[in-house]
């Protein structure tokens, strides 16, 4: 969920776009991580080994693109190295390729805990440390100026742009500005709506038609998924459910709960209705509805900031409940959460799949007119769906060495790899029904 396509053009133009909106308010932005941030395990001594052709054609043309079409207040580098150096150390990336090359005219900032040699960091181009080494690397600064390593002409470079950014930004923003939140919440629904993705509907199953009993099915209906997981999380100014909005469109619905999200706790193991309960309810509720709507996906326990996924299968539960379901009524449609692709060994065995992936705030209320007509899908996949885990160009790479990651597939990422590959996928990049 980190990222937005497998496309390097698709990301890039993607990240130009909300660059700009964000920044013609007054607020600034950061693109991170700056390069080659391919992997969590072992990121902040992870060595990416890579040729530079892969570095211009996939890793860098997101990037490029964004500096040049936005022109980003601040570009956060990785905590990686790149071919040995230090991506907050790397002259080459930073001074050269982004500052020369593209043309960037902010701030390079750190991630925090990620400067490993400041004083090298600061002559790379590095112009702000982020916490926390305490006062120990501005001694080490003051000292390598002193005694003549460091040259205090780069050093007011770096002071330049953290100077910069002070007088760019608008503090007394904070103060004035106001904004409508239920205006705000709208333009959340129709960005959500508009980039949710039908990938299957058989038999014409949906929208779903008046009069019919619907099974709502899922804890995910009621407490979505809704954002990514680790430092992205935000507070909701308001927050829908499909559920919610299922019911306030008038849909006679019924509710199971189907899995629990969260592991219990010692008291809730006590009361908790078990699996095979949980999924008994839903299946009962379904045998006596019209359709089944199942929402199931990859929970926060299975993507997150600061590791990798070990597979690409959602919770076993959920996959046993969808094919429960799907059993005790053929009319079922599962609309899936998450911010990465996986495998669904039961989709030959539902009629409809929806794509709502990391929604947003509003993502409830979009599923629900997704869902029942009120607005027709167009959203289209910026990723390969693969049939199979061992198809992933990288499968066997992960994890490398102790400490190193070596990018063996080269330029054979996403739709690349399998076209040149000639294998079969389930869904392909930039598919979408209507």
């Amino acid at each position: 969920f980190e990222y937005f396509s497998e496309d390097p053009l698709l990301a890039g133009k993607c990240s130009a776009a909300i660059v700009n909106g964000v920044q013609s308010k007054g607020v600034g932005t950061s693109l991170k991580h700056f390069a080659c941030n391919s992997q969590e395990a072992f990121r902040m001594v992870l060595n990416e080994v890579i040729d530079e052709r892969t570095m211009r054609e996939l890793y860098f043309p997101a990037f490029e693109i964004a500096v040049k079409e936005a022109q980003p207040w601040t570009v956060m580098n990785s905590y990686n190295r790149i071919n040995g150096v230090y991506a907050s150390q790397n002259a080459w990336l930073q001074q050269q390729v982004l500052r020369k090359e593209w043309g960037f005219k902010g701030l390079l900032v750190t991630d925090w805990g990620a400067s490993v040699d400041r004083v090298d960091g600061v002559k790379a181009g590095t112009d702000l440390e982020m916490p926390t080494s305490g006062k120990l690397n501005a001694k080490k600064i003051i000292a390598a100026v002193n005694n003549g390593t460091l040259d205090e002409a780069v050093l007011d470079e770096r002071v330049d742009a953290v100077v910069d950014l002070i007088l760019k930004s608008k503090p007394a923003l904070e103060k004035t500005h106001t904004y409508d939140k239920k205006e705000h919440h709208k333009v959340a629904q129709r960005i959500a709506e508009g980039s949710m993705v039908l990938l299957k509907n058989d038999d014409n199953i949906l929208p779903l038609q008046a009069g019919q009993k619907v099974a709502v099915i899922g804890e995910m209906a009621k407490a979505p998924r809704f954002q990514g997981a680790g430092s992205s999380v935000i507070n909701p100014t308001m927050l829908s459910n499909a559920y919610d909005e299922l019911v306030n469109l008038g849909v006679d619905v019924t509710y199971a709960q189907g899995y629990y999200k969260t592991a219990p706790t010692k008291k809730e193991k006590k009361t908790r209705m078990t699996e095979s309960q949980l999924i008994s309810e839903a299946v009962s509720n379904a045998k006596n509805a019209d359709v089944a709507v199942v929402f199931v996906g990859l929970t926060e326990d299975y993507e997150g900031e600061g590791y990798d996924r070990e597979t690409i299968s959602m919770p076993p539960n959920h996959n046993k409940l969808v094919s429960a379901v799907a059993e005790a009524n053929p009319n079922t449609v599962v609309v899936l959460a998450g911010g990465s692709v996986v495998l669904m060994p039961w989709l030959s065995q539902v009629k409809g799949l929806l794509n709502s992936g990391l929604g947003g705030q509003a993502g409830g209320a979009a599923v629900a007119n997704l869902l029942t007509g009120k607005v027709n899908p167009s959203g289209k996949t910026s990723e390969t769906y693969p049939a199979a885990f061992e198809d992933n160009p990288t499968f066997g790479n992960y994890p490398g060495g102790p400490v190193t990651s070596e990018h063996k597939e080269s330029v054979y990422i996403g739709y690349r790899y399998y076209d040149a590959a000639d294998l079969d996928v389930v869904f392909p990049f930039g598919y979408g029904l209507s």
